[in-house]
């Protein structure tokens, strides 16, 4: 069911009518309400992802409850391991033959020179997220952070809840199922909810996706579809091109889900942090699907030893760590060569700075700040262009005719797709500079409230502010119409 959709909107008003009409007297089970809503979420795009969850949650339930964490010695402890080793190998084995058998197959049969028969696998809806979630409940358990959940209805509406399903955010148990404030379980009224701010986060995300993302991910499809006919210059246009349509498409969704999340009174994770206006490498990956990231390092990179190794094996963790996030992307080499580029980038980042501490520190003004910023977004653009090409022979060809021939043909090739006016590409840039200007000065700068905060003023722009979001939703939902026809998936949804 796409958010994107009619079926959405009305399956979520419904939902949020039974919720807050839920007896009183029985509000402790109203958790089921979410478990039952989040399992038609899955079903209604095929019945065969709910029983992949199902089997996956059992899984991992019943070895939470096995591995009860002990304190009485090592070899306690190596006898409670095994039942989260065996969850973790079912379910990372279930997300590797569902999505790299036959990139493996590939290579084997291409390797001995016969043909490659391709396995047909339903890949689940969100293997990638909430393998990863389950992996983190089940070595927790083990590590003792917490004790296993032993009301397996609760566990299972945790691992299934709709909102951060597809796409994450990736949360870990006691952060969304214990009983504190923003949970799963904690049993809020309807009074106890700021609807408006968030139906304004979901109508935010819906203004990214659909007039920012969708209308420039045309053309980068065009160019990435036509480069033999493109000018070489559309090589760094398109990577720029494809840095804003990931941003508005990802970041679009992550404030969509908060904001279904927030209306039913749950607190999920910020999963972005506005990444581009970062100093370097390392800095912008704390910002970009933070989710992600703080996951591989608490359960890769810190097993691995972290940084309290040699420079040598610290370089090893780091490039384990991208190696591993690119496969985690997608069964092809370009997200390998993308994730293996990314950690060549911090070991080098790293060991410059350590080299030149005294130098580093000199520059420190806004100035030498802005072009930190912009170092940093060229460096990350270029690995979004080997992440949105489409293999490496064809980012390997276009990246020659870049370095040959740049201005070989029109400039304007792009709008040759009739799909879309050229208008719509300037008015999704438009909005983009807004977006831009909105974020330096709300979240960086903190300029926003003293240029606009006046005290008079104050009332009024509030009233512009939450009439226009209405306005907007209106605009999108009833004079577009059918958006979940016209707008195309989300990108991470193939992750």
């Amino acid at each position: 069911m796409n958010y994107l959709s009619i079926e959405f909107v009305i399956f979520i008003i419904a939902t949020l009518t039974v919720y807050y009409l839920w007896p009183r007297k029985y509000i402790k089970y109203r958790y089921l309400l979410l478990l039952f809503a989040s399992y038609f979420f899955i079903i209604f795009y095929n019945w065969r992802h709910g029983l992949f969850v199902v089997v996956s949650t059992l899984v991992s339930f019943a070895s939470g409850l096995l591995t009860t964490h002990s304190k009485a010695g090592n070899h306690e402890m190596n006898r409670r391991i095994w039942p989260m080793v065996f969850s973790i190998v079912i379910n990372v084995g279930l997300l590797v033959i569902v999505k790299y058998f036959n990139w493996f197959n590939g290579m084997v049969t291409a390797l001995v020179n016969q043909p490659q028969v391709l396995v047909k696998f339903i890949i689940p809806l969100g293997i990638s997220f909430y393998t990863f979630t389950l992996v983190a409940y089940n070595v927790d358990v083990w590590r003792g952070k917490f004790a296993p959940e032993t009301n397996f209805l609760k566990f299972a509406t945790f691992v299934s809840f709709f909102p951060k399903l597809m796409q994450g955010p990736i949360m870990y148990y006691d952060e969304l199922a214990h009983e504190n404030e923003g949970s799963l379980f904690t049993n809020v009224t309807f009074h106890d909810v700021d609807f408006l701010a968030s139906f304004q986060r979901f109508v935010l995300g819906l203004l990214k996706k659909v007039l920012i993302a969708d209308i420039i991910g045309v053309y980068v499809n065009y160019i990435w579809g036509n480069t033999n006919e493109v000018p070489g210059m559309y090589f760094p246009i398109v990577a720029i091109l494809y840095a804003i349509q990931l941003y508005c498409d990802f970041s679009g969704y992550m404030d969509m889900s908060l904001g279904i999340a927030g209306l039913f009174g749950i607190k999920l994770l910020e999963n972005f942090n506005v990444p581009y206006l970062s100093k370097t490498v390392q800095e912008f990956w704390g910002r970009w699907h933070i989710s992600l990231g703080r996951w591989f390092t608490y359960y890769v990179y810190i097993p691995l030893g972290g940084n309290r190794v040699s420079k040598q094996r610290w370089a090893f963790n780091i490039m384990a760590v991208w190696f591993l996030s690119g496969i985690w992307h997608g069964a092809d080499w370009t997200f390998v060569l993308w994730g293996l580029y990314f950690g060549v980038l911090l070991v080098i980042g790293r060991l410059s700075r350590e080299k030149n501490k005294e130098k580093y520190g000199q520059y420190s003004g806004n100035f030498a700040n802005s072009l930190r910023v912009v170092r940093t977004f060229i460096l990350i653009t270029i690995g979004w262009s080997i992440f949105s090409a489409p293999n490496i022979s064809t980012y390997l060809s276009f990246g020659k005719r870049f370095l040959r021939h740049p201005f070989d043909g029109s400039l304007l090739a792009m709008f040759n797709d009739q799909t879309l006016a050229p208008i719509y590409f300037v008015f999704a840039i438009l909005l983009v500079i807004a977006l831009v200007t909105f974020y330096y000065f709300h979240n960086i700068k903190g300029k926003f409230n003293k240029v606009f905060a006046v005290e008079k003023w104050k009332l009024s722009l509030s009233f512009i502010f939450n009439s226009g979001t209405i306005l907007a939703a209106i605009y999108l939902i009833v004079i577009l119409g059918g958006l979940g026809a016209s707008a195309s998936e989300f990108i991470y949804f193939n992750f």
